[in-house]
């Protein structure tokens, strides 16, 4: 006998076994590579729903900008690593109600998008070159805005809004806001409308809703007072035990 023919051959039957194995091996590694990746898309798409159903629930419609519960969360989130004073800067415009009511709804919420549009006014490209990307602009509610500036005095952020009243030569905090009625080229009236805003600083030891009534109330105070201005206020004070 050959040393060649003394070899053992595999026969037929286990031949096909082997193969079948081989081949249902396979078969689920390509399942399983298929599983794997219908899994990392499913995930991905679950990570986007959660992702726009957060954007959604804490975003404005009208204006694209937080809402107050994302104006808050926001706000929450930004004051790790802040040690320096922050301000928070409320805005409401002057007369809105008059606005939409000789004009209609749909222009009162043009003036509310021009207001969102021109948030430079409200943040700091007023006055710096670039508005810092940390700063956190918001409609809170109805007409009413909000800006949280983190790391800025107060009494920094009054300096820099100071403008030369015309009429009286006096230096005065005031933001005025012009836009287009409508889209209609035929149509460029241009509706103007001014401000009242309040500054506060920001303390992350106090209830946020706290600090938000004591801005609250010096816009109320604003208003009183004439309304096209802004008032610099003193910071909240924590409620005793």
């Amino acid at each position: 006998m050959t040393e060649e023919s003394s070899k053992e051959e595999l026969s037929p039957e286990t031949k096909a076994a082997l193969e079948e194995h081989f081949s249902q091996t396979q078969r689920k590694e390509v399942f399983n590579e298929t599983l794997s990746g219908y899994k990392d898309a499913r995930i991905e798409e679950l990570n986007k729903e959660v992702h726009e159903s957060h954007e959604q629930a804490n975003r404005d419609p009208l204006t694209g900008l937080y809402n107050r519960r994302g104006f808050e969360q926001a706000v929450s989130e930004s004051q790790a690593g802040v040690e320096e004073p922050s301000t928070i800067f409320l805005v409401d415009p002057d007369y809105f109600k008059k606005i939409n009511d000789n004009y209609g709804h749909p222009v009162g919420d043009n003036a509310l998008r021009a207001l969102a549009q021109r948030r430079g006014e409200l943040s700091r490209t007023k006055f710096s070159e670039k508005r810092n990307p940390t700063d956190i602009v918001a409609r809170i509610g109805g007409d009413e805005f909000a800006v949280y500036f983190p790391g800025a005095k107060p009494e920094t952020v009054y300096q820099n809004l100071l403008q030369k009243d015309s009429a009286t030569g006096e230096l005065v905090a005031r933001i005025e806001i012009s836009f287009l009625k409508d889209n209609n080229p035929d149509n460029q009236e241009v509706i103007k409308f001014t401000v009242s805003g309040a500054l506060v600083e920001f303390n992350p030891k106090i209830q946020f809703d706290q600090q938000m009534a004591k801005a609250d109330q010096l816009l109320y105070e604003a208003k009183e007072a004439g309304r096209n201005i802004v008032l610099l206020g003193s910071a909240a004070e924590p409620e005793e035990p």
